[in-house]
């Protein structure tokens, strides 16, 4: 290789650490972590899925504790712990599931649940101005519900119905929301999207397919925030 070959070439590479040298300092004088601790009302709706919306309770209210920093001007994490605040209950009487008839009778059906979990925030955030910002939420949200279902009748939908178990889930969540700082306090509203629909429930009965009963009890979820913070 000629002389002039491999100047050019030890050239290039230093360029190339120079810019990349160049690229990390920007990338790290833009990072600024402000932590902050605060608290979270929610309420939540999460309608049933074809038949399970006529026992199946839908609305709730819970509180959540949050741990999070913004590490960037418009970015930040966050992490929480939300449980409902009581255990919500529904009921209805019976005698078909999804269009097929149970021939041995009617089954009143009483559910009853409550929700717990962790959140996993990613958030995203566009000053308005010094005070006011509208921010996005990309989130991973696990669903670790306590549910029952008591049933009476002697039906095949009572037998079905009162061994259902629930499972513990993992859905995605979006939201939008408002948030305003002053000094070291803030708050914020944001109204979440949680894709519900793919949390499903164990069906413990054999002739659960036979008698219409899915595994799969609710549509998407809508929650309504409101909470308050303290920033470090």
């Amino acid at each position: 290789m000629e002389w002039r070959s491999v100047r050019h070439v030890v050239s290039s590479i230093f360029l190339l650490i120079a810019c990349s040298n160049q690229a990390q300092a920007t990338i790290f004088q833009g990072l600024q972590f402000k932590p902050y601790v605060g608290w979270e009302y929610q309420y939540q709706h999460i309608k049933g899925n074809e038949t399970w919306s006529e026992f199946m309770p839908a609305n709730f209210s819970s509180q959540a504790f949050l741990l999070g920093t913004r590490y960037h001007p418009n970015f930040g994490l966050e992490v929480s712990y939300y449980h409902t605040f009581r255990k919500a209950q529904s009921s209805a009487y019976i005698s078909s599931f999804n269009g097929t008839v149970d021939p041995s009778g009617t089954t009143l059906a009483v559910g009853q649940m409550r929700n717990e979990g962790f959140s996993f925030d990613w958030d995203l955030y566009f000053p308005l101005d010094p005070k006011f910002n509208f921010m996005g939420t990309i989130a991973l949200v696990t669903y670790h519900p306590n549910m029952v279902i008591y049933t009476s009748g002697g039906t095949n939908l009572a037998a079905i119905l009162g061994s259902v178990t629930p499972k513990n889930q993992v859905a995605l969540r979006l939201g939008v929301g408002l948030e305003y700082e002053e000094r070291h306090w803030g708050a914020r509203a944001r109204v979440l999207w949680d894709q519900t629909q793919t949390i499903y429930v164990n069906l413990n009965n054999s002739n659960a397919a036979t008698y219409g009963v899915q595994n799969d009890p609710f549509k998407q979820a809508v929650t309504v925030t409101g909470g308050i913070f303290y920033i470090f």
